[in-house]
């Protein structure tokens, strides 16, 4: 029957372009994704020469901002994110960048922890595949005291 529902909602999910996962509850992020420097220090600090390219990358793109370059960028990532997701799932940083069976999956509880992937130690994975289905194009995360509490220190 639960994959019956499953099916039947992403074959509605994909009518309306939304993903599958989009309509479950559960297992999204409560908080907002954890401030990385994914690509390196040494890395962003060479990317930081580009200038104009390396400030529209900080200002408007939300994976640069906030997962690959956050501290050479000097993201406040409470403002950021709430005014790149200020339209919720309308703001044009919120998608999947996998299908809804994917992102389902991606949902499903890990069967050590019981969390899904978009929360603890793999929400920086979350917001950059499944965005939308985690739950982090919610303007209401995006508040100073809903940081992860697992977040790592840089720098």
């Amino acid at each position: 029957m639960r994959q019956a529902t499953l099916f039947l909602t992403a074959i509605f999910a994909a009518f309306w372009n939304y993903s599958a996962a989009t309509f479950q509850t559960g297992n999204l992020s409560a908080t907002m994704p954890c401030c990385l420097e994914s690509l390196g220090i040494s890395t962003c600090a060479r990317l930081k020469k580009r200038g104009l390219w390396f400030y529209h990358k900080c200002h408007e793109d939300a994976d640069f901002a906030i997962i690959q370059c956050c501290h050479t960028c000097k993201t406040n990532v409470p403002e950021l994110g709430a005014k790149l997701f200020a339209k919720s799932t309308k703001s044009i940083q919120c998608f999947d960048r996998h299908g809804p069976v994917f992102c389902n999956k991606f949902l499903q509880p890990d069967e050590m922890t019981g969390l899904s992937k978009c929360t603890g130690a793999n929400a920086s994975f979350g917001f950059r595949l499944c965005r939308r289905s985690c739950g982090f194009c919610e303007p209401d995360i995006y508040i100073k005291n809903r940081q992860d509490q697992q977040c790592p220190v840089i720098g």
